[in-house]
């Protein structure tokens, strides 16, 4: 495994120490210090994130990815351009997978090899199951 005999990335015992930002924006300031604001602002964006996500579902680009999602030949049959829409799909998936990264880690101040295992890479697909395939909560 790469990740463990990285000294950048702390072998085994991984990084840890992480410290939970301040966030300034001119006059205003977020100090997210504290296991209680921090747990807000990760509330916060959370519902953002989720807003955002059923927005963009419910639009013209949630149909087309849903209809590449269950017939590409049929979709660029009609016009759409089904490699464009996959890399979107893929895209956005990474980014919200970016951002849960960088909520948790400040969150847990610690990121170990062992947050890579199989079982947390299997959850999102265990509670698509769990949710429905045909429902936003379950995609």
């Amino acid at each position: 495994m790469l990740v463990s005999y990285s000294t950048f990335l702390g072998r085994d015992d991984g990084l840890s120490g992480l410290t939970r930002p301040r966030l300034s924006f001119g006059l205003f300031s977020i100090d997210l210090t504290t296991p209680r604001d921090y747990y807000y602002f990760m509330l916060v964006v959370c519902v953002a994130a989720t807003a955002a996500l059923l927005w963009f579902v419910s639009g013209p680009w949630g149909r087309t990815l849903l209809a590449v999602s269950i017939d590409a030949e049929r979709a660029a049959f009609i016009g759409i351009n089904v490699r464009r829409q996959r890399i979107v799909a893929f895209s956005l998936a990474g980014a919200v997978a970016a951002l849960t990264g960088a909520l948790v880690a400040p969150w847990a101040q610690i990121v170990t090899p062992d947050s890579m295992s199989w079982l947390n890479a299997a959850q999102p697909m265990l509670a698509t199951l769990l949710g429905g395939t045909g429902s936003f909560w379950g995609r």
